[in-house]
């Protein structure tokens, strides 16, 4: 046997420590979190709504132009151009603040394309922003639905949608004229210039003018009165209702990074949750009835968060079953604060619980390990049992994880 090298050995051994130290460091970006599937929009992905099971309209180009993107073909679509395009959730239907509120069937869009012409308009409902809730004792035939808009302090006003035949619509309005949202509450300093609605109509998102924080009214349908029931702990602008109507869903600043932060509030308990990833900078947020989540995030070929300057935007689709429940808040923080030190980053705790839970199972498992548990103070530690039982109960990554939104 000839002689090896002394050098040419220690070389060997140090090229396979460190080949296996870097095989077995995880997934330490975005694809580390659960997600269904990301889409590639043009532009920003802001304002956001879905319609139907396979559209989403939404807001770009410094505001001015609304776009749509077909999640089952993968592509974006033509829709017309003019300010806030807004799907209704069964995707037969969208509006623009053109005219007052105009309504336009979604059919009219593959046939005429940015020409589409709205079948119904109301030009006593004016102003920007809107947003819409189906009222209950709605139909599939007969759908009753109330839309805010942005008109000074706030205004709504109801809607009968009447189904005539497989794709021909009447329009009526209940009211014989708009309503003032949260008139009560206008001398105490509500701003409702941006009125969001729950997915029901029975609850009003505005913000408070001096300390620009956002409240959650329960609303009044004959006088328009609002009565506060939730407040959101930190400043921000639109929010989106889960379909349930149990939660909201709103981006805030995270002021150490300056990047957007989704973030996930219960309604009735005031608890906050951390829902996006550390290095994920979050434009904006909307649901899907099955409980599915898509938020929108600067891409790689954006700029600042900022629909003014982003040249494209990732869509992060996440299933309804992406959040599991078979771990406690310390055992998915131990996770979250194992990945981040595996992968030389720095979390607080919403954070850390945020990665933990979200984390793809063979990320999860592949950290789960007593030699990294080694690395958390004592408080942190929780028993190796909790982590591979929490791990075991999160979700997988599924599908193409990357699409284009090319025509």
């Amino acid at each position: 046997m000839k002689n090896v090298n002394s050098k040419a050995l220690y070389a060997l051994v140090a090229f396979l420590i460190f080949s296996t130290n870097a095989f077995a460091a995880p997934e330490c970006g975005n694809d580390a979190l659960v997600k269904k599937a990301v889409h590639n929009l043009p532009g920003s992905g802001y304002w956001m709504q879905v319609a139907g099971d396979c559209r989403i309209t939404y807001t770009s180009v410094g505001g001015v132009y609304s776009k749509m993107y077909n999640l089952c073909e993968r592509k974006a679509e033509d829709i017309t151009p003019y300010i806030d395009a807004y799907g209704l959730p069964e995707g037969d239907i969208y509006l623009h603040p053109e005219n007052g509120i105009s309504f336009y069937k979604m059919s009219g869009v593959k046939a005429n394309g940015q020409n589409n012409q709205p079948f119904y308009s109301d030009p006593q409902n004016f102003g920007n922003y809107q947003s819409i809730g189906t009222l209950p004792g709605s139909t599939p035939d007969k759908r009753k639905i109330r839309i805010a808009m942005g008109n000074a302090g706030g205004t709504f006003r109801d809607y009968i949608i009447e189904k005539k035949g497989a794709d021909d619509f009447s329009v009526k309005p209940i009211q014989d004229d708009v309503i003032e949202a949260c008139k009560n509450l206008d001398s105490g300093g509500i701003d409702t210039e941006i009125p969001i609605l729950s997915k029901d109509g029975q609850m009003i998102a505005g913000r408070q003018l001096d300390s620009r924080k956002t409240e959650i009214f329960k609303i009044d349908t004959a006088s328009g009165d609002c009565k506060s029931i939730a407040k959101i702990p930190t400043e921000t602008s639109k929010v989106t209702f889960s379909f349930d109507n149990k939660s909201v869903y709103y981006v805030m600043r995270d002021p150490n990074t300056m990047k957007g932060r989704l973030m996930k509030m219960d309604i009735s308990s005031n608890k906050v949750t951390t829902i996006s990833g550390p290095d994920e900078d979050v434009l904006y947020v909307t649901t899907k009835k099955d409980g599915t989540l898509f938020y929108s995030r600067v891409g790689s070929a954006g700029g600042s968060a900022g629909f003014g300057d982003v040249v494209t935007s990732d869509l992060v689709e996440v299933g309804p079953n992406s959040f599991p429940t078979g771990g406690d808040a310390k055992t998915y923080e131990a996770l979250g604060m194992m990945w981040a030190k595996a992968c030389g980053k720095s979390l607080d705790l919403d954070y850390a619980f945020a990665v933990g839970q979200r984390l793809d199972r063979a990320v999860c498992t592949s950290i789960a390990k007593d030699e990294n548990m080694s690395s958390l103070d004592q408080e942190h530690k929780v028993s190796l049992d909790k982590l591979k039982s929490a791990c075991g109960s999160n979700a997988v990554s599924g599908g193409s994880s990357r699409s284009t939104g090319t025509q």
